[in-house]
């Protein structure tokens, strides 16, 4: 339960016992006032007895309110600490005794964990809890890479300072400034406390995503596999004819490397090197799905092939591709046909003009470049543990 939670829920159940006891004392009244009424009636001895047995049920009563009165002090210590050192976005604390929110459930609600940090932002996390636990408590904070790669941040914990309220104090603070690297993709807070029996020690974990933004464009190199993608006409000499040529047109599948532009209307996450990383709806499509156009990577004739087509991109840095190319190829002219005999000396300029054909292929840009790093990175990790 959390630490806010259980507070309340402890003042409420010594509420409540308030209420059965005073409902007690209200019957014992009672009783006193028949105990007065029969006062001519009863002697001494009996008399006696039934004052000691009220005057015992009320006892507890004073022990009673006065544990109601430092469970409602405590609440009133913890939402004074909260109002000044818990505020979100910039602030998130914990309580050391059991590692749960020290403010969840306070109204009003700007004490949660915020959802995303920016790049530049920074986030101030504290411990607060009994001085008897300062000794107990590690507090530590690091950054997680795209992929799954953790390093510690290289920052320490400030020393314990005292609290105004005489019951719980500052036991540990970290402070975590997010740098501007697109790797970083998520905050990690950890928090312990060490205990005698390990059954009762705490180990929480909360993490916060990095926003490093997104990005609706880039350039690549396309590596298309055009279905015929290249037609010409050809004029094969006809052997003892003395010249004479028969026309025919050839057709084959075609590599041609171009110069894309990739764009993705739903944006592109930063930093992230697979597309199905922290998978959301929105943010997956994003960076999966794209359109692209293209031109030949001959910048003599560029416009000889056009390419539109859609992108599906599961890593940074390489997509696979399909759509439609427009590819100027060669025709014969009007008033030829195949297998035509053509008499020597006569020419034939073949006609050039665009054709639809289908592509299907890969493209690679720079971010390619980091997803192999990294992934390297993490295959050699793998292989010397």
């Amino acid at each position: 339960m959390k630490a806010s939670k259980a507070i309340t829920k402890q003042l409420t159940d010594d509420i409540s016992s308030i209420v059965v006891r005073a409902e007690e004392i209200d019957e014992q009244l009672g009783a006193v006032d028949e105990l007065i009424e029969s006062l001519t009636t009863l002697d001494n001895a009996s008399l006696t007895a039934k004052a000691s047995k009220i005057h015992e049920s009320l006892l507890g009563v004073p022990a009673l309110v006065d544990q109601t009165k430092a469970v409602q002090a405590k609440r009133q210590e913890i939402q004074q600490i909260c109002a000044t050192s818990c505020r979100a976005p910039g602030a998130f604390c914990i309580d050391a005794r059991s590692g749960e929110p020290l403010c969840d459930g306070l109204e009003p609600d700007v004490y949660s964990l915020v959802d995303s940090l920016s790049p530049k932002d920074k986030l101030i996390v504290r411990v607060f809890g009994e001085a008897a636990l300062k000794d107990k408590v590690k507090l530590s904070v690091s950054f997680l890479r795209s992929p799954d790669r953790l390093f510690e941040k290289d920052a320490a914990a400030t020393a314990a300072k005292a609290a105004t309220a005489p019951t719980i104090v500052l036991l540990a603070e970290q402070v975590a400034e997010i740098p501007e690297d697109t790797s970083i993709t998520s905050l990690k807070i950890r928090y312990e406390l060490a205990a005698g029996d390990p059954g009762s020690a705490i180990d929480e974990s909360y993490a916060v995503s990095i926003d490093q933004g997104q990005y609706y464009l880039e350039f690549g190199a396309l590596f298309p596999i055009v279905v015929n993608g290249s037609r010409r006409v050809v004029q094969t000499t006809l052997p003892g004819t003395g010249g004479e040529r028969r026309l025919s047109v050839q057709e084959d599948w075609s590599v041609n490397p171009s110069i894309v532009l990739n764009v993705f209307p739903g944006g592109r996450r930063r930093g992230v090197i697979s597309s199905f990383q922290d998978m959301r709806c929105a943010t997956t499509f994003g960076d999966l799905l794209g359109v692209q156009a293209g031109v030949d990577l001959d910048l003599g004739q560029p416009f000889d092939r056009v390419f539109l087509g859609g992108v599906l991109e599961p890593v940074a840095g390489l997509s696979f591709n399909a759509g439609l190319a427009l590819i100027q190829q060669e025709y014969l002219p009007s008033g030829h046909a195949e297998n035509m005999i053509l008499a020597e000396g006569d020419s034939l300029t073949p006609v050039r003009r665009y054709t639809p054909r289908f592509y299907f292929g890969a493209t690679l840009t720079l971010d390619i470049v980091n997803t192999a790093a990294t992934a390297t990175t993490s295959f050699v990790g793998k292989l010397t543990r």
